[in-house]
C-alpha cells in the first residue's frame, strides 16, 4: 500500500517504512523535532489489515499520536492495556482512598521512627513506604528489597541501613493490604496494577490468587506493537514490550533518556546492544540550522552517533529577544520554576506553569508548612524536623543540592507565604504571555521562542561527582532543553560549561563560594 499522498519521505523515512512493510523488528533511533510519529503512521499503512498497538508511557503523546495513525492502530498508554486486564478491579481505589502519608499512617498503622542521629514522622515513614513500593512497581523485580527504598536527604548516614529495613517492612505491610481489590480503605496506584499485570495476573474477580500459567502470559493480541519514548520507559514496561510476540519496534531518542533518577532505563542502548537493527532520523522538522547545530554541539559531547540537520525553511539564531513577545522560560529545577514565576510576575506579566505544576506547589505547601513547625511528608523535605534543621544542612558541606539551597533563599526572600501566593497567582497556559517549565517536563514541547533559566549547574566536584566532568545526565538535559525552541534559543544565562572536561580548580573553588554565599 502506498504512502499517503502529499507525503514525500527523507531516504531515512522511506528505509523505516520499506523495513517495516517486510515485517522486520527493529529500532528507530530519532533526534529532536525529526517527525517520528509521522513517519510510524505511514509505515503501519503498509499492513492495512494487521492488528497493531502503538505504546507510550505518557498519555499527552498517546493522545497527540492518536489523530496521525489509521484506524487498525491502538493508540495506548501501557497503564490502558494493563487496565484492561487487571487494573479495573481497582477502579474503586484508583481515585479514593488514603492519599497524604498521615492517612496511610493510620490505615496501616505507623509510628514515628527514631534513629541514632536522624527521625521520622509517622506520615512521613508512611510515604517512603508508598514510595518503595513505586519504585519496586517501576522494576523487574520480583519482590521487594532494602535497594528499593529512597533514602531523603537529611538523614545521617549511620541511620540509613536501619531506615531501609523498617520502611520495608511497612511497604511490605501496605503492599499486602493495598493489593487486594476487595479493599476499600487504601487508595491503590496505576503503577501498582501495571507491576501486577508485569507479573503475569489477569482477571482475578473470582480468585485472588488466580495467575495464568502459560509460557507467555503477557502475549497480547496484536500483530505488531510501536514502542515509543522507549529511552525513559520503566523497566516493567520494557519487560512487556520484549514479551510481544510479533513486530516489534522501538522508537525515540537515546540522549533524550533523563529519568534514569527515578528508575527509567535507556531501552534503546539495551536493544541495540543486544544486535537489533537500527535505522536514524536525522532530519529535524522543528527549527534551523543553527539550533540544530547547537545540538548536535551536545550531542558531540555525549559520544552520540546521532547529528541533527536543520529545516533549511525555518530561520533560527542564537541570543536575546524582546522579552515582550510570548516566550518560554525552561529550568533545571521546581525552585528554578518559582523564581522564573515571581521574575516574570514582577515585570506585570500573566505566566503559567506548564506540566509542573502539582509537583512545585507540592513543594511550596511542604516548604511552608515546615517553616510554620510542622513536620512534613514531601519526599525532598521530610529528612529534616524542623526549618532550621534544613537551613542547617543547606550551609553544611554535605549539601550538594542546589534546589535545597534556592528553596531556603527564596523563603528568606520572599516567605513560603508570599511564594505559594505567587503560585497561585498563575495563569491558564492558553492566557500567558510567559510559559515557565523545567527541562523535564518540556520534552515533547516546542516554542517559537526559549530562555533557559540561569539554575543549569556548571560541572563542580560534589559528593556525587567527585571527579567534577560534566554527568551524563545534565548533558543530556542541555540537549533536551535547547531542542525545544524553534526559532530564537536564548542560552545567555545558562551556567553549564560543558566544554570543560575537567574544570580548573579555581573555577569549581570560586563556584562553590559563590553557591555558599548567595545561599547565606
Amino acid at each position: 500500500m502506498p504512502v499517503a499522498v502529499g507525503f514525500m519521505p527523507t531516504g531515512e523515512q522511506a528505509k523505516i517504512i520499506e523495513r517495516f512493510r517486510a515485517g522486520h523488528s527493529f529500532v528507530v533511533e530519532a533526534g529532536a523535532g525529526t517527525g517520528k510519529t509521522r513517519t510510524l503512521a505511514e509505515a503501519t499503512k503498509t499492513h492495512p489489515e494487521a492488528r497493531m498497538l502503538y505504546l507510550a508511557y505518557n498519555k499527552a503523546i498517546v493522545m497527540d499520536a492518536g489523530g496521525a495513525f489509521p484506524s487498525n492502530v491502538e493508540c495506548r498508554t501501557a497503564h490502558s492495556v494493563a487496565f484492561r486486564y487487571i487494573g479495573h478491579q481497582y477502579a474503586h481505589v484508583l481515585n479514593t482512598g488514603s492519599i497524604q502519608g498521615w492517612q496511610i499512617a493510620k490505615s496501616i498503622g505507623v509510628s514515628r521512627w527514631r534513629g541514632d542521629e536522624s527521625k521520622l514522622s509517622g506520615p512521613a515513614l508512611a510515604t517512603l513506604a508508598r514510595s518503595t513500593i513505586n519504585r519496586w512497581a517501576g522494576s523487574t523485580d520480583l519482590t521487594m528489597g532494602t535497594q528499593h527504598v529512597p533514602v531523603p536527604e537529611g538523614i545521617a548516614k549511620c541511620d540509613v541501613p536501619e531506615l531501609r529495613n523498617v520502611a520495608l517492612k511497612h511497604a511490605q505491610h501496605l503492599w499486602d493490604r493495598a493489593s487486594d481489590p476487595r479493599q476499600q480503605l487504601i487508595r491503590f496506584s496505576h503503577d501498582w496494577y501495571l507491576k501486577l499485570f508485569s507479573l503475569g495476573y489477569r482477571c482475578l474477580c473470582c480468585d485472588w490468587s488466580a495467575i495464568v500459567h502459560s509460557s507467555n502470559p503477557l502475549a497480547l493480541p496484536y500483530d505488531a506493537v510501536l514502542f515509543d519514548e522507549c529511552q525513559d520507559a520503566d523497566p516493567v514496561i520494557r519487560l512487556i514490550f520484549e514479551a510481544q510476540p510479533g513486530v516489534r519496534v522501538a522508537v525515540g531518542d537515546s540522549q533524550q533518556a533523563i529519568y534514569s533518577w527515578r528508575g527509567a532505563v535507556n531501552a534503546i542502548d539495551r536493544f541495540r546492544a543486544a544486535g537489533a537493527p537500527v535505522e536514524m532520523l536525522t532530519q529535524s522538522w522543528r527549527f534551523g540550522d543553527v539550533i540544530a547545530k547547537e545540538a548536535n554541539h551536545w550531542l558531540k559531547r555525549l559520544d552520540a552517533d546521532l547529528r541533527l540537520v536543520g529545516n533549511s525553511n525555518i530561520e533560527s539564531r542564537l541570543g536575546a529577544f524582546d522579552r515582550n513577545d510570548p516566550h518560554a522560560i525552561l529550568c533545571r529545577t521546581n525552585t528554578g520554576v518559582v523564581e522564573a514565576v515571581i521574575e516574570a510576575q514582577e515585570r506585570g506579566v500573566k505566566v503559567a506553569m506548564v506540566r509542573c505544576d502539582k509537583a512545585v506547589k507540592a513543594l511550596i505547601g511542604a516548604c511552608e508548612r515546615l517553616h510554620s513547625g510542622a513536620q512534613v511528608d514531601h519526599p525532598e523535605l521530610m529528612g529534616f524536623p524542623t526549618w532550621a534543621d534544613l537551613v542547617h544542612y543547606t550551609e553544611g558541606k554535605d549539601c550538594d543540592n542546589p534546589m535545597l539551597r534556592t528553596l531556603v533563599r527564596l523563603s528568606a526572600t520572599y516567605t513560603p507565604s508570599g511564594l505559594r501566593k505567587a503560585l497561585h497567582a498563575c495563569v491558564d497556559e492558553k492566557e500567558a504571555h510567559t510559559v515557565v517549565s523545567t527541562a523535564h517536563s518540556a520534552k515533547g514541547r516546542e516554542w517559537p521562542l526559549v530562555r533557559i533559566a540561569g539554575d543549569f549547574p556548571p560541572p563542580a566536584v560534589t559528593k556525587d561527582n567527585p571527579s567534577g566532568n560534566p554527568k551524563k545526565e545534565d548533558l543530556r538535559l542541555a540537549y533536551v532543553a535547547v531542542t525545544r525552541a524553534k526559532k530564537v534559543l536564548d542560552r545567555s544565562l545558562m551556567q553549564t560549561d560543558m566544554q570543560l572536561d575537567t574544570p580548573p580548580r579555581e573555577i569549581l573553588t570560586a563556584y562553590r563560594s559563590d553557591v555558599l554565599t548567595r545561599s547565606e
